[in-house]
């Protein structure tokens, strides 16, 4: 059985990237969700933090360095779960392993351009010396009842995209929508015939999702098992196959949708560090950094505006528009 469980990063705020991650396991039969259940437990290897999967929002928050390197212990340990032989040794190689499609995309922004994006994986000092140590403690937990994470793949909007897919008429929750159901999508044919079921957080206040699936699976055969206050379940049936698909308020509490929210937001936060940077470049090194939340991002857009101006960086490059 092949699952899926997708989440996101960067929803809220106006400047930087807007990321959907979603973490691809096969479990054993019959086991089935029960043999994630090593992913659930926090870990303590010997001299080094405790390591635990959980919603990204409980683990790092804006400003905090250890959150940062929490998101990265655990992003390091799947990465080495996934290829045990080989890791990514830049954020562009992580990138270039989980989003592919769009790296080129942000590569075009002059704050991801050049050399902006080979910084270090891990590239927390702390988590470089005892990244191995970590990764041989916490994967015997993870992979106790047979899991095994096949891989992750992630969707990075970066402002530019992000307005160009609004001015198609959706709405900024339509976009998150979409954007996962895609991504869902293209994981579905890489794994043709098998049983997929597919775990999302609930989209906002979204509780229908049938016409959504019935358009990116038009050829399914669509059954809605439950439409909640909790839970939207649906099922699809097409060709020899069959998918289930949730959308659950704090679904991110299900170990594996919490390891794409970590994903999703440790992504964001390195793109982040690059976006800053580059400002402080252009404006000088007093420039505070922002987490691109609205408030914050007017202020940040008011002290870079001499070099925006100067630089002739377009807004729709530079701020999303909702």
């Amino acid at each position: 059985m092949i699952l899926i469980a997708t989440d996101e990063a960067g929803y809220g705020p106006k400047l930087g990237p807007f990321v959907v991650a979603a973490t691809v396991w096969r479990l054993p039969e019959p086991a089935g969700v029960a043999a994630l259940a090593g992913l659930s437990e926090t870990v303590c290897p010997a001299g080094l933090p405790a390591v635990s999967v959980a919603d990204s929002k409980q683990v790092y928050r804006p400003g905090s360095s250890g959150g940062l390197n929490a998101l990265e212990t655990i992003v390091w340990a799947a990465t080495r779960w996934i290829d045990p032989h080989g890791r990514p040794a830049t954020l562009a190689e992580l990138l270039a392993r989980t989003s592919s499609g769009d790296l080129a995309a942000l590569r075009n922004q002059p704050w991801f351009a050049g050399a902006a994006l080979d910084g270090p994986f891990p590239g927390g000092e702390p988590i470089r010396k005892a990244a191995e140590d970590i990764a041989a403690a916490v994967l015997p937990v993870w992979r106790r009842e047979g899991a095994e994470l096949l891989e992750v793949r992630q969707r990075i909007l970066a402002a530019r995209c992000f307005n160009g897919q609004l001015q198609r008429g959706i709405n900024k929750a339509q976009l998150l929508s979409e954007t996962t159901a895609d991504l869902v999508v293209r994981i579905l044919r890489a794994y043709p015939g098998e049983a997929v079921h597919i775990y999302s957080d609930r989209h906002g206040g979204r509780a229908y999702y049938g016409g959504l699936l019935q358009h990116f699976l038009p050829d399914a055969q669509l059954q809605i098992l439950a439409e909640t206050a909790r839970e939207s379940h649906y099922q699809l049936d097409e060709d020899a196959r069959s998918l289930q698909w949730r959308f659950t308020v704090k679904g991110d509490a299900f170990a594996p949708v919490s390891l794409a929210s970590m994903f999703a937001k440790y992504t964001r936060e390195r793109l982040m560090e690059c976006f800053n940077a580059y400002w402080r470049r252009q404006h000088g090194e007093d420039l505070r950094p922002t987490a691109g939340y609205p408030v914050d991002a007017q202020r940040f857009l008011d002290n870079i505006a001499p070099a925006a101006a100067r630089l002739q960086i377009p807004s729709e490059v530079l701020v999303r528009q909702r």
